[in-house]
């Protein structure tokens, strides 16, 4: 069966956050699957996880070596996207201008996430 939504899958340990980028995806027509690292890990590892289009992950995340090499490893081929964001009192979601270049990283100007 072809996939006619493109996925996102967002690795991020805060609830809130996850919530906010998956809303923000939502919106704009993406499927999404969220959880923290073990929680995606293990889907992908039980054959649950669907496989995405783009994969959005904590840049804290991305910077253990670890992290980033296992994040690699499970999504070959995917283009993966670190991200620093942070939950405002009022709830709006802000975006960082820390965007990390990596080999694999979507790079057009004007993203949102």
């Amino acid at each position: 069966m072809t996939k006619l939504t493109p996925c996102v899958t967002i690795i991020e340990n805060k609830y809130a956050i996850r919530q906010e980028i998956a809303k923000c995806l939502l919106h704009a027509g993406y499927e999404t699957v969220s959880g923290t690292r073990q929680q995606i890990e293990n889907l992908v590892r039980q054959g649950l996880a669907p496989k995405p289009d783009l994969v959005f992950v904590n840049s804290d995340l991305w910077r253990d070596p670890v992290v980033s090499s296992n994040v690699e490893r499970n999504f070959i081929g995917v283009p993966i996207r670190p991200y620093a964001v942070q939950i405002c009192r009022n709830g709006m979601m802000v975006r960082h201008d820390e965007i990390l270049n990596t080999a694999n990283s979507v790079t057009q100007s004007g993203d949102k996430i």
